[in-house]
């Protein structure tokens, strides 16, 4: 992987030893994010949703008045795959408005010295040009499928970006895959979804596996990757533009279920039921990332997707 650094910005919130406030700590990313700021000698507050309820403002209030955090990584949300987002539009319109409004309200009242949210290449609009670029992310139609999420993404940014108490950073990771990911039901992502298909295909000596999205393309970038960029653009940025997290590449959707197979030891047939289904590649521009911090992703999509698997396999193995 590329690990040229053009020129980033300067340490400007220094983590070792102060505390950070993050929310969806317990999840697929924030566990990692949890990792690499202890890794990097933060105190890391990370309360479980039993603790508090990031959806209830007062509550957040009183938790961020009591423990006195330097710093908030907000990265509870309500996710899942596009058509479980589509059906669940009202209660991700909901939740997701009052997570933001709760920490926002907080870090204002208790003067967080920096808040980073995280939020999703998802937000940009359908026909946005390719690669997105943050200069577009608040211009076109909301996605129609995902709208309330895409929404409410968006209005996350620009609360943050415009805080007059805290410094604050916006970010915007593309599909994030890795250990600790969900792979089943519709809240799983397509690295997920793909990962439990073909590893269930092998134990079952199955001839063929059905597949679609043949002709589409996404971008990917490893969890790990993901949370040290997260890491670094809450050490860099303040009050800056958002800025996308990925890899800059679009992967072809055939492509990768291939290597997914490869991975796990399947060797019968592949038959897509959508040859003839749109053509279409959603992936970022990285431009923008390159320029103002010091993380590049180190891992390739292989590299990735065979720790995945491993990492799938020892989790069912111990199931």
């Amino acid at each position: 992987m590329d690990q040229h650094v053009t020129n980033p910005r300067p340490v400007s919130f220094e983590i070792t030893g102060r505390r950070v406030f993050v929310t969806g700590g317990y999840g697929f990313i924030g566990t990692h994010v949890v990792r690499a700021l202890a890794s990097k000698g933060a105190t890391v507050l990370a309360p479980s949703r039993r603790e508090l309820d990031v959806r209830h403002a007062p509550s957040v209030s009183a938790w961020v008045a009591l423990h006195q955090p330097h710093a908030i990584v907000h990265l509870a949300g309500v996710v899942g795959g596009r058509a479980w987002l589509e059906a669940n539009g009202d209660a991700i319109d909901h939740d997701t408005h009052c997570m933001t409004e709760a920490i926002v309200q907080a870090a204002s009242n208790i003067c967080v010295e920096r808040v980073l949210g995280v939020g999703s290449t998802a937000a940009y609009a359908d026909d946005a040009p390719r690669p997105f670029c943050e200069s577009s992310l608040h211009g076109g139609a909301i996605p129609g499928t995902i709208g309330a999420y895409a929404k409410r993404k968006r209005e996350l940014g620009m609360r943050l970006l415009n805080m007059p108490t805290a410094s604050s950073a916006y970010v915007l990771p593309c599909n994030v895959y890795g250990p600790g990911q969900r792979t089943h039901g519709d809240r799983a992502n397509v690295v997920g979804a793909l990962v439990s298909r073909f590893t269930h295909a092998v134990q079952t000596d199955a001839e063929f596996v059905h597949c679609f999205g043949r002709g589409a393309s996404r971008e990917f970038v490893f969890v790990r990757d993901c949370a040290d960029a997260i890491v670094d653009a809450l050490q860099r940025i303040a009050n800056a533009s958002p800025i996308n997290i990925g890899s800059g590449v679009a992967t072809n959707i055939g492509t990768l279920t291939k290597c997914v197979a490869k991975h796990i030891g399947f060797s019968g047939r592949i038959d897509w039921s959508d040859d003839d289904g749109t053509v279409d590649a959603l992936w970022s521009s990285d431009e923008h990332a390159r320029q103002v911090l010091a993380w590049r992703p180190s891992t390739s999509l292989d590299a990735g997707l065979a720790e995945t698997v491993d990492w799938y396999r020892n989790k069912e193995g111990a199931a």
